[in-house]
């Protein structure tokens, strides 16, 4: 979710590349045969040993996976420890800091808002947040228009705000949050203070704080505290039933503890709720991936679906073949290894230490979820989402799937303190 500053697009998980890599061994060598389709067993027999490699070579604590197709969960497991202390598993219920993955969940919401009329994804954020301010001397528009920035509601999805990344200041916060503490005050006294990234629409440049910005307008919008409005209206009826958003990491027996290969960490507080504030286990997600290949899904019409998973940046030089729709990511950074399978729709997830990554193949209705508590894990989880994809593909009744080198790479490094 929090990566080191950049004006460019990253998709919340973590590049990594071969330099951090060293060390780490290499990856276990292809299968010499293709997975018969409908072979469920041969799938969860190479992602188990693939698993328990990349957990090995990085020392990481716990880490889950679940795979979808349709509506059936094909396989959902946990490896190694949710609390690494206490000798505690991880199993497919253990509950995770999902980070950027709750873009996906704060888009629905208001998307929800635009199909009940109630706003429209042309409208200024301004005439909707009448509160909402920008720096004095924020960056003017290509056509030289003077006057404070015209950012839309659907700029805030697709990151093409011009908004800052991050406010970092008070980000993370350990023990008891001081008063004016969270994203809400955050907003409505410090943005303003805060110089614009690049004008609106230029270019995709990744920003927490557009989501922060999307999230108040779902507060103000619906009468109801953010975190409220999207358990009654987003993750209930997508049944999700143990996930919930907060400024605090999980808590209970169900609850994974951070680590950092292998060591107990303390997760702290996250102001930014919004952008990356899901807790959530695999299962829960998985929920949520059967949702989407649901036709007259709980969440949203059909072409409200549609749209979401819609490039929307078509037409920006600066952009390449980054493509984004509202609130999914629809291209990635390095190789993509799930050939012939139509687009593929990702999102990841990165806090202090925990990682994730969500996938899915629209057009055949299949999709996966990885989700660690170790900071460690960057590498691993992208490589183990990528691969389980292909070859969940694979087992359908698509082509063999090579694993490319140095692996699947949807984004920079994490942003850490």
């Amino acid at each position: 979710m929090f990566d080191r500053p950049s004006r460019w697009l990253c998709a919340g998980a973590a590049w990594v590349g071969l330099g951090v890599l060293a060390g780490c061994g290499s990856l276990p060598a292809p299968p010499a045969s293709p997975i018969a389709p409908g072979d469920e067993s041969a799938l969860r027999q190479q992602l188990t040993g693939l698993i328990r490699h990349e957990m090995v070579q990085a020392r990481v604590a716990g880490l889950s996976i679940a795979l979808v197709d349709g509506q059936r969960v094909v396989w959902a497991e946990g490896f190694g420890w949710a609390d690494a202390s206490l000798r505690r598993p991880a199993t497919p219920d253990t509950l995770y800091r999902a980070g950027s993955v709750s873009k996906l969940f704060t888009a629905t919401a208001v998307m929800q808002l635009v199909e009940q009329g109630r706003v429209s994804l042309d409208d200024p954020v301004q005439a909707v947040l009448p509160e909402f301010r920008v720096a004095a001397g924020a960056a003017e528009a290509p056509s030289g228009r003077s006057g404070p920035p015209d950012i839309r509601v659907r700029d805030l999805l697709t990151h093409q705000s011009g908004l800052p990344r991050d406010m970092s200041s008070e980000m993370w916060l350990r023990g008891q949050p001081p008063a004016g503490w969270g994203f809400r005050p955050m907003l409505a006294q410090r943005l303003p203070l805060e110089p614009m990234a690049a004008p609106p629409r230029l270019m995709t440049s990744y920003s927490n704080l557009g989501f922060d910005v999307a999230g108040w307008l779902v507060e103000v919008l619906s009468a109801q505290p953010f975190e409220k409005h999207l358990h009654s209206q987003v993750l209930a009826p997508a049944g999700m039933s143990s996930a919930s958003f907060s400024t605090h990491p999980p808590e209970g027996p169900l609850a994974a503890r951070g680590h950092m290969g292998g060591e107990v960490q303390e997760e702290p507080a996250l102001r930014d709720v919004p952008a990356g504030g899901l807790n959530a286990s695999v299962n829960d997600l998985a929920q949520f991936l059967q949702v989407q290949f649901r036709s007259g899904q709980p969440l949203l019409a059909p072409a409200s679906h549609r749209q979401m998973l819609t490039r929307q940046n078509e037409g920006l030089p600066l952009d390449a073949d980054v493509a984004v729709g509202l609130g999914w990511m629809l291209s990635t950074f390095g190789t993509d290894t799930v050939r012939g399978a139509g687009p593929v729709a990702h999102h990841g997830g990165a806090t202090l230490f925990f990682r994730t990554q969500l996938m899915q193949l629209p057009q055949h209705g299949l999709g996966v979820v990885v989700m660690s508590n170790d900071a460690a894990a960057a590498a691993a989880v992208n490589r183990i989402a990528q691969r389980a994809l292909a070859l969940l593909w694979q087992m359908k009744g698509g082509p063999p799937q090579q694993p490319a080198e140095p692996g699947f790479r949807p984004a920079l490094s994490p942003w850490t303190a």
